[in-house]
């Protein structure tokens, strides 16, 4: 550091002209903590009922129903159901519902379409 140059030299910042003096802050105070009051609510368990009856009305829906996980690169929607279509040898008619995370829905429209692929796979 330059010694020639003397803390005297410099005016201070209180004094300069049209400055007006900063008021004394106390940091303690400033970045204390507020106490915080938390609360813990527990949640209770969602739990759905379903009654037999209510449950047995989906059997008709999901009961022809496969899913299918992809490993690897997601194949697009076209290019599966073609190979599947290829494939599979199927009696009746096949629904297929491209679902999130890589899984498809396979709803197949005869129950010996799903018993062959379900035993075969490919």
């Amino acid at each position: 550091m330059d010694s020639s140059l003397l803390l005297s030299d410099f005016p201070s910042l209180s004094t300069a002209v049209g400055v007006s003096p900063v008021p004394h802050r106390n940091w303690k105070v400033v970045f204390a903590s507020e106490e915080l009051n938390l609360t813990h609510f527990p949640l209770e368990p969602k739990i759905v009922h379903f009654s037999g009856e209510k449950l047995s009305k989906g059997d008709d829906d999901w009961s022809h129903c496969l899913v299918r996980y992809s490993i690897g690169h997601r194949p697009y929607y076209e290019a599966l159901l073609g190979a599947i279509k290829k494939t599979w040898n199927l009696k009746g008619s096949l629904q297929m519902l491209s679902l999130s995370d890589d899984f498809f829905l396979f709803h197949f429209a005869c129950s010996e379409d799903l018993d062959m692929v379900w035993s075969k796979g490919v």
